[in-house]
């Protein structure tokens, strides 16, 4: 069987070689998922999007005039090493899609391992608050996630999407235990989850309003969809603060963003159990800038803001500084977790060390390069 030139296979075939002699790492995956995102863009109104495993059910359509030309524009875009999220607008990361662009740091697949581990940490928070017998404990708790250098909300969302499956997973088992026993006490609405990122740029934070604010949209009608009530959706929140996560005072922003989100919840509902001076910190996250200065890197790295990519001449002048803010917003237990250049975990974990932290734990990528480092949080001393 021929194909035409204007086939879905042949402008395939055509782009990634291309994109092949451009020097681009994935030719055959970028010329696929362009396609699918030009049939997207170019396709009819309410249409469902058109996804890189769907293309092999069209791979013998007609390409419309209008469509070749948009996809000839994006594959030379992608021809000048352009990075493939900027030329999409999205980016797929840990479930969501984050809207990203010039300006903003381009999550990576590697920091979902950090995405795993805090759900999994969140997890068994929720599940400690189920007695022996498997009944619940009826005050609904809090627990609070820092997210330093959030970019355009990579972590924040990440982390606050694995929390919403936590909170769904959590009210399925509470409904089930009100089915079995329904003459038990009220066990009362879902536990707070509030989430912050901290970022210094003003371009990557009006990315990341964007992402929270299309998160929570769908956060809610997912929520409600499997029978939340409306004040169980509000649980889940995301908040932005701007500042220099190496400085000391965004503590005090932080903790003042946190103190106005509980006094506004307590007001609402006439709840004054929780107070702003008992504010906890239970997990702080970061994929702080780790690379050292004059590493050498991909024109698509070298897209990303210097300042998100780069941390002096051994990729610690953001980490290092930044651990006595984890230190100061941590309290007994406080979790955390820090990604770092795949040579400085042994330094990085130091670092934990030297601020107080325990248990501290390199974890590896899936290639077998030391990723991120994880510790708890053993005392807490306030700081005068």
């Amino acid at each position: 069987m021929t194909y035409p030139r204007t086939s879905v296979r042949q402008m395939i075939n055509n782009a990634g070689g291309r994109l092949r002699a451009a020097g681009v790492d994935s030719p055959r995956v970028d010329a696929e998922l362009l396609m699918a995102h030009a049939l997207t863009v170019k396709g009819a109104p309410g249409a469902e999007p058109v996804t890189r495993s769907s293309l092999f059910f069209r791979r013998q359509d007609h390409v419309d005039p209008d469509t070749a030309e948009f996809f000839e524009a994006c594959i030379s875009r992608r021809e000048q090493r352009e990075p493939l999220q900027h030329i999409m607008g999205t980016v797929r990361f840990a479930g969501i899609d984050l809207l990203v662009g010039p300006g903003a740091f381009i999550p990576r697949p590697e920091t979902e391992l950090i995405v795993e581990w805090a759900g999994k940490q969140l997890r068994k928070a929720l599940d400690n608050r189920r007695d022996k017998d498997g009944s619940s404990k009826p005050a609904p708790t809090a627990y609070t996630i820092v997210d330093l250098c959030t970019g355009p909300g990579t972590l924040a969302l990440g982390v606050a999407h694995a929390a919403g499956n936590a909170l769904l997973s959590l009210h399925r088992d509470l409904r089930e235990q009100a089915e079995v026993n329904p003459h038990a006490e009220s066990v009362g609405r879902l536990p707070r989850i509030r989430i912050v990122g901290v970022d210094t740029s003003d371009v990557a934070l009006d990315y990341a309003r964007r992402n929270v604010e299309a998160f929570i949209q769908n956060w809610r009608a997912e929520a409600l969809d499997a029978g939340l009530s409306e004040d169980d959706a509000d649980q889940l929140s995301v908040s932005l603060c701007a500042g220099d996560v190496t400085d000391l005072t965004i503590v005090k922003s932080i903790r003042d963003l946190c103190g106005r989100d509980m006094r506004d919840r307590d007001k609402r509902d006439g709840d004054n159990r929780e107070r702003s001076s008992d504010l906890k910190v239970d997990m702080v996250v970061s994929n702080p800038p780790y690379v050292p200065e004059n590493t050498a890197i991909s024109p698509e790295v070298a897209a990303d803001p210097h300042d998100a990519v780069f941390a002096g001449a051994d990729g610690m002048s953001v980490i290092a500084p930044m651990m006595a803010v984890v230190e100061d917003l941590s309290n007994r237990g406080t979790i955390v977790a820090v990604e770092h250049d795949e040579l400085n975990g042994a330094v990085t974990s130091q670092c934990l060390n030297d601020h107080g932290f325990t248990d501290v734990q390199i974890h590896k990528d899936l290639a077998g390069r030391d990723r991120f480092v994880t510790g708890t949080r053993a005392a807490h001393t306030r700081k005068a």
